[in-house]
């Protein structure tokens, strides 16, 4: 999964394991208004609740000096090992 901030050129990857939940109860659960921009009948079939399990990260956030010199050619990595977080890159 990736969020990417085009106002700050940053953005967060999310590594994850992930599963569909198949219980219909929690896409209404988890429904917010603003979604209706997407579905504009509210959660109906085609609207679906994915759990994550993140298992790594990677951050770019230039402005923010997060990433290797020069101009953050690579991100900040962090990965779960053993149920804690470690700094990898």
């Amino acid at each position: 999964m990736l969020v990417y901030s085009t106002g700050l050129s940053d953005g967060i990857t999310a590594y994850c394991n992930a599963e569909l939940v198949e219980d219909p109860t929690q896409g209404r659960r988890w429904w917010r208004q603003l979604f209706t921009a997407y579905w504009p009948q509210g959660p109906g079939d085609d609207y679906a609740v994915i759990r994550c399990y993140p298992y790594a990260f990677e951050v770019f956030a230039p402005n923010a000096g997060i990433g290797p010199a020069p101009l953050g050619l690579r991100s900040a990595r962090i990965e779960r090992e053993h149920g804690r977080w470690r700094l990898v890159s």
